[in-house]
């Protein structure tokens, strides 16, 4: 898969989740303080957003960073290890945690 694709596919799954769970994509946008125009771009796959770009999507839809990879052709299959789906995501986590860590040292 080239970038182009796999950007348009991470767009359209988090389209899908923001839609699943009843949130506009401005509200989204608001909660994650982006611009409008920002999460209108990563819909559409007219930009590849960082992980930490995902992270903030993530949390503010309320999922681990891995479900908007799940199902994504190529990403990762499906008859992939749930070790290597738990590995990830536990990477994801700590990263959040050293971040929230960095913030706040004092908890």
């Amino acid at each position: 898969m080239d970038k182009i694709s796999f950007q348009k596919q991470i767009g359209l799954k988090i389209k899908e989740l923001r839609e699943n769970k009843n949130i506009s994509q401005v509200d989204l946008a608001y909660a994650c303080n982006f611009e409008k125009s920002n999460m209108s771009r990563i819909e559409a796959g007219n930009t590849c957003p960082n992980i930490f770009t995902l992270y903030k999507i993530a949390q503010k839809l309320e999922i681990p960073v891995y479900d908007i990879f799940m199902r994504i052709r190529g990403c990762i299959p499906t008859e992939c290890p749930e070790y290597v789906i738990l590995n990830f995501y536990r990477a994801i986590h700590s990263y959040g945690m050293i971040l929230h860590l960095h913030r706040n040292p004092l908890g």
